[in-house]
């Protein structure tokens, strides 16, 4: 049935780009397997359609306004997220589990056999479940004839890196045998380190899900109860009506989206990416959606002409460290884009909310039938008001005179009078259309039309508002250059961790002879996340000469220890052979071994950090925004008008 439905969803126009979305993340772990593959598949959107069916559930049960709509958006695009996050992590999470395991039964197998085949062919009958097809792919991939198609057709395939390392070590193994280095098998070596590796990754994630695994649900909880505090708000305390409904109120509402909208972006930033995805730092952005037309071209390199020197190098830079696959042209495309959309955003915003005041004003009865007991009680006349249910109707005379009194607002003109001079005008007006009122009703309504102008006028557009927009535009502009030093100083900490890997890759490959400094470098490529793609580039310029991909690899990984690990590769390619030229890599090893834990503790500690920050600023937002404001708005409106009551006596 599962199955079945995998064909529907596939039809759906919304649905068929999330499937595939969600088919590809799923590939590496269920790719042996089509018909499993697309059981999961649609296991995860039904999880998916069903976890959106509850937000949807839990926000009817509210009163809900446009704003609201766009939070319940918001809430379920986040909730897709994690939903999907969270079934794809744990099975991650399995299978390293069980890989683990599968390497342990290889390790033991080969100490009795001393033959790389049968070990693994021994070790898949002991194997979990969700590992033996990898495992049986592997083994088709080491006895494969085409030792090079083969490989690289299983590098597409393979689950993680661990069983990359372990297919190209077995097939090197099994073809050139295995050498023995200080009285120990390289093999068994290289086994045990690929199971240290691993149960340091299985720790490292352990300890970021510990800290890490609420903190976006934290981040979006304070939007479900938005809704509710302000209806509380509104019960309790029924002057907070005016603060809700103001131009302010709907302004602290856009700004919690926006607070909600980047506490999620920049958390997103923090969670564990698998080694072996070559993530897209800016998918939405990638280089073939950015705008191509020979105009906006034209525009941004007119607009980097007017940058410094200094601040261009400056981004060149950040953008190498960061492993940024664009070019300094494309990030400002992406930067003077994302200006453009918030430029476009808050000004949609703040126009529809200038539009919401504006119908709220002349089309909610509630503030003009307050003006009908004022008048008609001191004119000494009552209108007929009829009860339907419990509930107050305006008859047709009172409409009519509730129409009068629009009229009256919207004929005022506040720029040519004072605030008496408008009051004098609107009673000559209302005691020609209403004679048999009394004066004291005439100037009490005058009085309350005159408020309404004011409150009508101080709701138009200010200059402020202007600056506000330009304000949001600009944050645009700069919201991805944060996003850029996070993910420096994150990727800062991971080459570190990812340098003791190629001590520990260079310690066990150093014993093969015929292991060439561009075979290392290979190997490192397989192996890397955060320098992969400066690896993959030194390799693609190897051809043109060896010196000229080493320096380039230099300056696109610019780290001092990892400079210095790059010499050693200019060593072994130019003077000495590559044992040599890594003679003290067991030293340079065990001081890594502890500095990297010592750097794995600080990660999670500092991502930890700002994880709480990030994943509580919400809800700060929400109380202090929602509650606190409005009630220090409130009283200082309410003090105001009592100093001006006093001075009046």
């Amino acid at each position: 049935m599962i199955r079945k439905s995998y064909r529907y969803l596939c039809r759906i126009p919304l649905l068929k780009f999330k499937v595939r979305n969600v088919r590809l993340r799923l590939s590496g772990l269920y790719g042996y397997n089509e018909w499993l593959l697309r059981e999961q598949t649609a296991k995860v959107i039904w999880g998916v359609l069903g976890t959106i069916a509850a937000v949807i559930i839990v926000f009817c049960m509210f009163d809900q306004d446009w704003i609201s709509i766009l939070m319940l958006l918001i809430v379920l695009s986040v909730a897709e997220s994690l939903y999907i996050d969270l079934v794809i992590d744990k099975a991650e999470r399995k299978l390293l589990h069980q890989s683990i395991g599968m390497l342990s039964y290889v390790r033991h197998a080969y100490h009795r056999h001393r033959m790389i085949e049968l070990s693994i062919e021994e070790a898949l009958q002991r194997a979990a479940p969700l590992i033996r097809p990898h495992g049986e792919r592997l083994l088709h991939c080491i006895v494969d004839t085409e030792d090079e198609s083969a490989l690289a057709a299983y590098d597409e395939a393979a689950p993680h890196r661990y069983f990359r390392l372990f297919a190209r070590l077995s097939r090197m193994v099994s073809e050139y045998g295995d050498p023995v280095d200080e009285h120990r098998s390289v093999f068994l070596q290289g086994i045990s380190m690929l199971i240290r590796e691993m149960h340091t990754e299985q720790l490292l994630r352990h300890k970021l899900n510990m800290h890490m695994s609420g903190l976006k649900v934290i981040a979006v909880i304070p939007v479900l109860f938005a809704s509710p505090i302000e209806q509380w708000a509104r019960t309790c305390f029924p002057s907070m009506n005016e603060f809700y409904t103001s131009k302010w109120g709907w302004f602290v509402k856009v700004i919690v989206i926006a607070i909600v909208l980047a506490c999620h972006r920049l958390l997103g930033e923090l969670q564990y990416h698998k080694a072996t995805t070559v993530r897209t730092p800016y998918k939405v952005f990638s280089a073939k959606r950015i705008p191509q037309a020979r105009w906006v071209t034209s525009f941004v390199l007119s607009w980097i002409g007017h940058i410094p020197s200094r601040t261009l190098q400056a981004n060149v830079r950040s953008l190498q460290e960061s492993n940024i696959g664009i070019s300094i042209v494309a990030w400002y495309k992406r930067r003077l884009l994302t200006s453009v959309i918030c430029l476009a955003v808050s000004s949609i915003i703040c126009i529809g909310i200038h539009v919401s005041i504006d119908y709220e004003f002349w089309n909610k009865d509630r503030r003009w039938t307050a003006l009908l007991p004022t008048t008609t009680a001191l004119s000494g006349w009552q209108p007929p008001v009829s009860s339907v249910n419990g509930e107050s109707k305006l008859t047709d005379e009172d409409r009519q005179r509730i129409k009068q009194f629009k009229h009256l607002v919207k004929d005022a003109k506040p720029s040519s009078f004072t605030n008496s001079g408008q009051q004098q005008a609107l009673q000559e007006q209302i005691a020609v259309q209403y004679p048999q009122w009394s004066q004291q009703a005439v100037n009490r309504l005058s009085e309350r039309l005159v408020e309404m102008t004011t409150e009508l006028i101080r709701n138009g557009f200010k200059w402020w508002e202007v600056l506000l927009v330009i304000a949001a535009s600009g944050m645009g502009y700069y919201f991805p250059s944060v996003q850029l030093v996070l993910k420096k100083r994150i990727r800062t900490m991971d080459i570190r961790i990812e340098l003791s890997q190629f001590y520990s890759l260079t310690m066990l490959l150093r014993s093969f002879e015929r292991m060439t400094a561009e075979q290392l470098i290979d190997w490192m490529a397989r192996s890397s996340s955060s320098c992969r793609g400066a690896l993959l580039h030194c390799q693609m310029m190897w051809e043109s000469g060896a010196e000229e991909a080493l320096n380039t690899l230099r300056r696109d990984i610019p780290y001092p220890e990892f400079v210095r690990f790059v010499d050693q590769l200019e060593a072994a390619y130019e003077h000495v052979p590559l044992k040599e030229a890594f003679d003290d890599v067991e030293q340079n090893w065990l001081f890594d071994q502890e500095w990297r834990r010592q750097q794995e503790e600080q990660s999670v500690e500092v991502k930890a950090v700002w994880g709480q920050w990030l994943g509580f600023a919400p809800m700060y937002a929400i109380t202090f925004l929602y509650l606190v404001l409005p009630l220090v708005w409130i009283s200082a409106r309410q003090m105001n008008q009592s100093f001006t009551q006093i001075q009046h006596l």
